[in-house]
């Protein structure tokens, strides 16, 4: 227990020495006030009620029993959905306060996933990305190289390979990292 304890604080002590990533977690924030505009716009507040017609997730086929609360309920949800996230946003901007930034980050994104969980029109590529990157900064040690490998990875496309002439060696680069993997450039390389 006293290692899981240690790990935590480890990743909140990274976050409390850096501003970039003091900064990051104000942007990590601020990716939730957008879900919540878009969710507001789009009105899910309309199909995501206990008496709407769900459409449930493959994995979560009974999620009606999930669905408990009014239009109205569902509203004042999102509402404290956006207030959590400007507040932990706000909590970032302080050095001081990045224990308690860290924590509200964390409840921030199970509250995301537990709305997500009421119905699969909720889905969408941008949100995985979004949870991909919060678990990253959250959890990861070495937050700037997890998040740079996570951003090259997300946007150069798949692994490329290319011979260096003599078809003997191949150098094996990994999105715009532009590095060797150690096992790319042993001299006995299979034909």
């Amino acid at each position: 227990m006293t290692a899981v304890v240690g790990h935590f604080r480890a990743q909140i002590a990274e976050i409390e020495r850096d501003a970039a990533l003091r900064w990051y977690g104000v942007a990590m924030a601020f990716l939730h006030v957008v879900s919540y505009l878009y969710w507001v716009d789009h009105r899910i507040a309309a199909f995501v009620h206990a008496e709407a017609e769900p459409i449930c997730w493959p994995l979560v086929p009974e999620c009606v029993a999930l669905r408990v609360l009014s239009p109205t309920g569902v509203t004042l949800l999102l509402r404290a959905y956006f207030a959590a996230a400007v507040g932990a946003g706000l909590l970032f901007a302080s050095r001081r306060l990045v224990a308690w930034a860290y924590a509200s980050l964390v409840l921030v994104n199970a509250l995301k996933l537990a709305i997500m969980l009421l119905d699969y029109r909720l889905r969408m590529n941008q949100h995985y990305m979004g949870f991909f990157a919060a678990f990253a900064y959250l959890f990861v040690p070495a937050k700037r190289d997890a998040l740079r490998v996570l951003s090259r990875s997300s946007t150069s496309g798949p692994a490329r390979s290319s011979s260096t002439g003599s078809g003997s060696r191949a150098r094996v680069s990994i999105g715009r990292c532009g590095r060797s993997p150690a096992w790319a450039s042993s001299s006995r390389a299979s034909t």
